[in-house]
């Protein structure tokens, strides 16, 4: 994230001081102040882990009823390239809306068609991870390292006792952040 900061600032001063030379010749002088940050980060996220995409494929609504969640997808957040010489630990915080109705999971996107579900997300002993709360920390080895996770679908009690869970297609979207230690 830092390096696109960097990025940005650097492309910021170029797209200044061009101009500015221009109206230097004019008599006009100006100052630009570009600061920025560069750290060292113990892992490297495997490309393409950027975005991952749980797919929960087809639920059926009589599922859930029965149920009140659905069958457990797992992912993985692979680091690479870890040295623990800089830091030995990371905690994961998943950023999103929470859903009101289930505290602690999280809510559908707005553009989901289907409603009164959240998603549950889990450490790999199947704890839940409340939305917005980091993890307890992971240790880290040098060299890669796999973060597991899973997710379920699970509909909203009162959805469940009035049959009233909307049907359609839903994306719900979190954010993982790492937290080095």
């Amino acid at each position: 994230m830092n390096k696109y900061i960097l990025f940005f600032s650097c492309m910021l001063f170029l797209n200044i001081v061009q101009p500015s030379y221009t109206y230097a010749k004019n008599g006009q002088i100006g100052e630009v102040r570009v600061r920025g940050e560069l750290i060292a980060e113990p892992c490297v996220i495997r490309p393409g882990d950027e975005e991952i995409e749980v797919d929960f494929g087809t639920i059926v609504d009589k599922y859930l009823y029965i149920n009140t969640r659905s069958h457990i997808e797992s992912y993985v957040i692979h680091l690479e390239d870890c040295d623990t010489s800089i830091f030995n630990t990371v905690d994961v915080t998943f950023v999103g809306n929470e859903n009101p109705n289930l505290p602690g999971l999280l809510a559908l996107d707005s553009n989901s068609v289907a409603t009164r579900v959240g998603i549950a997300i889990l450490d790999e002993s199947e704890n839940i991870i409340e939305i917005n709360t980091p993890t307890p920390a992971y240790k880290l080895n040098n060299g890669n390292n796999e973060l597991r996770f899973k997710a379920y679908v699970e509909a909203e009690l009162d959805a469940i006792k009035s049959k009233s869970i909307g049907l359609g297609a839903f994306t719900a979207t979190a954010t993982f952040k790492l937290f080095y230690d």
